[in-house]
């Protein structure tokens, strides 16, 4: 009797047991940490703190993952969270309760678009691309060009690139000028984290610039450049190097300046041959007014059936309209002067008068 008591009372314990419900460990809202995308400025929480602004140093190694294109940043300090981040996330394996932990990689895309903001400076020489309208016609020459460069897009670091151009000519009847010339490039282009503040940015390429007509042998040039990016101040970045133009006018220029941002709504670029000063005017619009070497050299077929390169130049006076919004295009309204057409032979050489440029662009 004892014994059948003993072994009931067992199992009936064992039952008890066996059907109370097992609670999964799951740590609180508090314990976990999730890291995402950040933007300069944006609110993230940490360790289940409140919300709070906080800045990331504004020059970061692309070995991180950071857009190295993109430091000079809207706060004004800048510098973005690695694309590639770690997700720390509990989940419930079976229905007695076990939990796992699970490492999901996330691969972050960059929106180019979205991610440009005003004061957000992309380097020298960055623009993607441009459709630009010199107006004129008989003696006083226009010029209708169609571009694309090889430039790095926002968010990487290395790339190699190709790029185009198709220039319709108007004029001049002065001289002997064919209707069409034509830009074909290819080329590397690296922006390397040297130090925390200094960053160097380079474009090795070569491009046949001709019509296409003649010996477009005599039109193949070797652009170019190569820029440090020194930060001083979270607002104020040195810029240093040299850009080869392979022009028959002009070879190389020196690139020399600073990015300069004393307040919230303006930015001065003050770097040559390509100064600008920025101001915002809205939550997703600004205005900027800028200067610029114009024109290049072209290899081409003369009236004579000779072949000869011809020069074309000139110093313009540009303000520009940009909606962030809108794919970051740029409208410019400006003007063309000291304008000039050289030929290598010194046969023709001719001045047009200046003219005005209506341009649209995208990477300002």
């Amino acid at each position: 009797m004892l014994r059948f008591c003993t072994t009931l009372c067992l199992l009936s314990l064992f039952q008890l047991v066996a059907t109370a419900p097992v609670h999964a460990q799951v740590p609180s809202a508090s314990e976990r940490l999730t890291l995402a995308p950040v933007t300069s400025g944006a609110l993230i929480a940490v360790d289940g703190h409140e919300p709070s602004s906080l800045p990331s140093p504004t020059l970061r190694s692309p070995d991180h993952g950071d857009q190295a294109s993109k430091f000079f940043a809207a706060d004004p300090v800048g510098g973005q969270v690695p694309p590639e981040t770690v997700i720390e996330e509990v989940c419930i394996a079976d229905d007695l309760g076990e939990s796992c932990l699970e490492e999901v990689e996330q691969d972050v895309e960059d929106d180019k678009d979205a991610d440009i903001m005003f004061g957000d400076w992309l380097g020298y020489n960055a623009t993607e691309s441009d459709m630009t309208w010199l107006t004129g016609s008989g003696d006083n020459l226009g010029i209708f060009s169609l571009e694309s460069y090889p430039t790095l897009e926002t968010g990487q670091d290395a790339a190699l690139m190709i790029g185009t151009g198709f220039h319709f000519l108007n004029g001049p009847i002065a001289t002997d000028l064919p209707p069409r010339l034509f830009d074909f490039q290819l080329a590397y282009q690296s922006r390397r984290q040297m130090s925390e503040r200094l960053m160097v940015d380079y474009r090795f390429g070569v491009g046949a610039f001709s019509d296409f007509e003649g010996s477009a042998r005599q039109g193949i040039r070797f652009p170019g450049h190569v820029v440090s990016y020194y930060e001083w101040r979270p607002w104020l970045v040195t810029v240093l190097g040299a850009e080869a133009l392979d022009r028959d006018d002009i070879s190389v220029l020196p690139v020399a300046g600073w990015v300069w941002r004393p307040k919230d709504n303006v930015v001065y670029e003050l770097v040559f041959p390509r100064p600008k000063i920025h101001f915002r005017t809205g939550s997703s619009n600004s205005m900027y007014l800028s200067g610029e070497l114009g024109g290049g050299t072209w290899a081409i077929e003369r009236d004579t059936a000779t072949n000869d390169n011809v020069t074309y130049r000139d110093l313009r006076l540009l303000l520009g309209f940009i909606d962030f919004d809108d794919h970051n295009a740029a409208l410019e309204l400006g003007w063309a002067f000291a304008r000039k057409l050289q030929y290598r032979s010194g046969f023709g050489d001719y001045r047009p008068d200046d003219t005005f440029v209506l341009r649209f662009r995208s990477h300002f």
